[in-house]
């Protein structure tokens, strides 16, 4: 089974929810994509969803990587928020995560939970608007590929 396409480039385009007024200086875009055998999959969706007053979160951060102290977020998590307005996508093999967070991505957060579920494939893909973007891959303790750039840095032909 084949787990990852070959990444493209990324786009030269400012994203549209770069644009919405809500959205400023620190605010992290990012698509965490899950790959495993299905029962795999759905025993870490158990894990990862939380129920509150009749709403569901179908990503709790704290739940799966609770903080002792709301002030080590940045410490631990590598951002200053829980997943914001996490939409989820289903597939046979994958799960795929669509979130935001405020100054900074969870990428510390993604590496702890890889170790706790040594046979998925975690990849996390980040926009930072207006600033950065990256890829992060880990499996289990072991990261497969991390790389990240800085948008002063692209050139326009």
């Amino acid at each position: 089974m084949k787990l990852f396409k070959k990444k493209e480039e990324p786009s030269k385009e400012k994203p549209s929810y770069c644009d919405t007024e809500h959205i400023g200086y620190g605010w992290c875009q990012n698509t965490l994509t899950v790959h495993g055998e299905r029962d795999e999959l759905v025993s870490f969706v158990s894990d990862v969803e939380s129920r509150k007053n009749g709403t569901v979160n179908v990503f709790d951060l704290n739940k799966v990587f609770p903080l002792e102290h709301e002030t080590k977020m940045l410490d631990c998590w590598g951002c200053l928020s829980d997943f914001r307005d996490t939409k989820l996508t289903d597939t046979i093999h994958s799960l795929i995560y669509k979130f935001g967070t405020r100054h900074g991505t969870p990428k510390k957060a993604v590496e702890y939970i890889a170790k706790k579920y040594p046979h998925l494939v975690f990849s996390l893909d980040y926009w930072i608007c207006e600033v950065a973007f990256g890829t992060l891959v880990v499996k289990g303790s072991d990261i497969i590929l991390k790389c990240s750039g800085n948008l002063d840095s692209w050139n326009e032909d």
